[in-house]
């Protein structure tokens, strides 16, 4: 039972997956003010992210890579919280220890610097 072609990493999102490229299809859950070029340049010909994007006003697009280039479709307005790179994070949430065994981030909070 389950899913057996699923393949989760815990990283950078911004970045993508080169190790494990080229994608069909790419799904983010936060907004990046722009595009990451990452995720695009990770994309199968005929693959498609799916992401949403903007700060104050936001909306999820579709990218499709084509073989002339990328077509950029914006689908409707949405709110998702923001993508941000976790070293700007680091002052606000204090320490982060990697679990070996899980390979799961567990963060530390300073509540002193709320």
């Amino acid at each position: 039972t389950g899913y057996h072609n699923i393949s989760i990493r815990i990283g950078n999102g911004r970045e993508g997956w080169p190790e494990a490229m080229p994608f069909d299809a790419v799904v983010t859950s936060a907004a990046p003010a722009e595009i990451p070029p990452g995720l695009i340049e990770q994309l199968a010909p005929g693959g498609r992210l799916i992401l949403p994007l903007g700060v104050e006003e936001q909306h999820l697009v579709m990218v499709q890579h084509h073989e002339t280039g990328y077509h950029l479709r914006q689908l409707l307005p949405v709110r998702f919280v923001p993508s941000t790179s976790i070293r700007r994070l680091m002052p606000i949430l204090g320490k982060i220890e990697t679990d070996a065994n899980t390979r799961a981030g567990i963060v530390h909070l300073d509540h002193s610097k709320w």
